[in-house]
């Protein structure tokens, strides 16, 4: 009988050692180490810290060095005046409406401060030598062709030369008159 129960324990103790052991080779369900969310969240500080000292301290660090980093200007910027336009021409196309059309170069600019043409302002007097202070502005085009129909202060009329000088106009404001100043008579 001895016989038997040693058996008996040894099954015991052989079945208890392999019901132990196929429970330690189950997968184990597990979540996140806690070693990775620290290391992101340390990660995250020292990026922090870098922007920090890139952007607050920096200049704060150098002022006084040779690198003082961008300033505002101290003068007012002048913004420039783009060029007056060229090849002013004119033509009597409609003779039931004293109008004439006239039409001149293009100007095309391109300036560091985004400066860009948006029209042309002209002038149309009876009398030559045009200028701003002796003419009133006949009226404003955005492309570099009109048919002129009057003056800054009435209607055209038929047997009467007029004369008529352009100005550009950009995000800056009008520029200076043409150079050129077209004469035309309407018959």
């Amino acid at each position: 009988m001895n016989n038997i129960n040693n058996f008996c324990d040894s099954y015991k103790f052989h079945h208890l050692n392999m019901s132990n052991t196929s429970k330690s080779l189950k997968p184990k369900k597990t979540t996140a180490p806690a070693e990775w969310v620290v290391i992101v969240v340390i990660i995250i500080l020292v990026v922090a810290v870098i922007l920090f000292i890139y952007f607050v301290l920096r200049p704060q660090l150098f002022s006084g060095s040779d690198f003082e980093g961008a300033k505002r200007p101290d003068a007012t910027v002048v913004c420039p005046t783009t060029d007056p336009p060229t090849g002013l021409t004119a033509a009597v196309l409609d003779f039931a409406v004293p109008s004439f059309n006239a039409s001149w170069d293009p100007v095309f600019t391109t300036t560091t401060i985004g400066q860009s043409v948006i029209g042309y302002n002209m002038y149309i007097s009876t009398s030559p030598n045009i200028t701003v202070g002796n003419t009133t502005l006949a009226g404003f085009t955005p492309v570099p062709q009109v048919k002129a129909t009057k003056t800054g202060t009435g209607s055209l009329q038929f047997d009467e030369t007029y004369f008529y000088r352009v100005a550009t106009v950009d995000t800056c404001g009008p520029g200076a008159l043409s150079a050129e100043e077209f004469e035309i008579t309407i018959v």
